[in-house]
């Protein structure tokens, strides 16, 4: 009979599950959130209670033995919507704890992808990573295998969770709100409000805003002076869109239509740069009625 390990969804808990995985030998145990638990034939469940200190302890230990790199990955990687993302990750770490003496993690390239580089005609020498350094694996020491399934899963969901980061910097707009408030609507198909949070901190540090992903139900706030997140599963009010919020949004609405080139439109190009599933939020999408409506019609 397989086994899965229960936990209450937060990263304390998954943290705390990992523990107790280790703890009693059952490292081919799968994860799950007890509220979104599709329970199966044969299979034993066990819920695992959340321990900070526990967790600590697995944090340290990540550090320790894979560096902080990779607890900055697992992060990532539970901020993904993939269903296996739980089973994924301790699959991984198990891997990487056995596999990985201290020091030795460096799973970016094999060693026979290390090839010389002919530079073409008035391009610079390309200089390739030297033993010793960031992205080399020794061959005579062990390492990472990229190619390993559970280690090619573990950098796929990596690479979804950062391309989904990558575009909450790009995509999210913000709304200026009477009183001062500014206000963005963002939903990506991992939950990056915690990893992009302190991204738009750094940049707005002077103004207050709020940062809205429906999809994931929660909501990043920042007041001037710190940052919170927050469940956002209720409607409430919000203030409407100022005068001159309303006059830039029309203005940007025409810099764009104004640079559009309507000889060379290729829509299919636009949404495979710009993805359709993010234009009902950007201001130099919408329609101009659009443009006069109070920014928020539904709340959170």
């Amino acid at each position: 009979m397989g086994l899965t390990y229960l936990y209450d969804g937060s990263p304390e808990g998954f943290l705390s599950a990992v523990f107790v995985a280790f703890a009693e030998q059952r490292r081919d145990a799968e994860l799950a959130v007890q509220t979104s638990l599709q329970r199966r034939l044969g299979q034993v469940y066990q819920p695992v209670l959340t321990d900070p200190t526990k967790a600590a302890r697995v944090q340290r230990g990540v550090r320790a033995k894979l560096g902080a790199k990779d607890m900055d990955w697992l992060r990532r990687v539970f901020c993904s919507d993939a269903p296996d993302k739980d089973t994924t990750a301790l699959h991984y770490l198990d891997y990487a704890f056995s596999h990985c003496p201290v020091g030795t993690h460096r799973p970016i390239f094999a060693t026979n992808q290390l090839q010389s580089v002919i530079p073409a005609p008035g391009c610079a020498q390309r200089t390739l990573p030297q033993p010793g350094q960031d992205g080399w694996r020794d061959p005579h020491k062990p390492g990472l295998d990229i190619a390993a399934p559970v280690v090619a899963r573990y950098l796929s969901l990596l690479r979804q969770v950062n391309n989904e980061v990558e575009k909450a910097r790009q995509f999210i707009r913000f709304s200026e709100l009477e009183g001062g408030l500014y206000y963005a609507r963002f939903e990506p198909k991992a939950n990056v409000v915690p990893l992009v949070l302190p991204y738009f901190v750094a940049r707005l540090n002077i103004q207050a805003f709020i940062i809205y992903d429906p999809r994931h139900d929660l909501a990043g706030l920042y007041d001037r002076h710190h940052w919170y997140l927050t469940p956002a599963k209720q409607a409430i009010g919000l203030p409407a869109q100022t005068l001159g919020e309303k006059q830039c949004a029309k203005l940007w609405r025409t810099f764009f239509k104004s640079v559009t080139i309507k000889q060379r439109l290729n829509p299919r190009c636009q949404a495979n740069f710009m993805p359709l599933r993010f234009w009902k939020d950007l201001t130099e999408l919408q329609p101009e009625a659009a443009l006069e409506r109070p920014v928020i019609s539904e709340g959170f």
